[in-house]
């Protein structure tokens, strides 16, 4: 028989369906390594974005003042 959450997976992602199946614990530590990745990217374009608004000219007050 085919469980509903079986069926739920296949819909969002028929991959992940696929390792839950065959990889059993080990696709849940790939899908941990995988959201690891994605948050340290998110986290390093942050990053980037903020370094653009800082210039030569600013103190270490501002600075501050504008990552807070």
């Amino acid at each position: 028989m085919i469980s509903i959450s079986s069926i739920k997976s296949y819909m969002f992602c028929p991959m992940k369906l696929y390792l839950e199946k065959t990889l059993g614990e080990e696709s849940k530590d790939i899908l941990l390594h995988k959201t690891m990745k994605e948050l340290r990217i998110d986290v390093n374009d942050l990053f980037q974005r903020n370094l653009k608004r800082i210039t030569k000219e600013m103190d270490l007050e501002e600075i501050e003042k504008k990552f807070k």
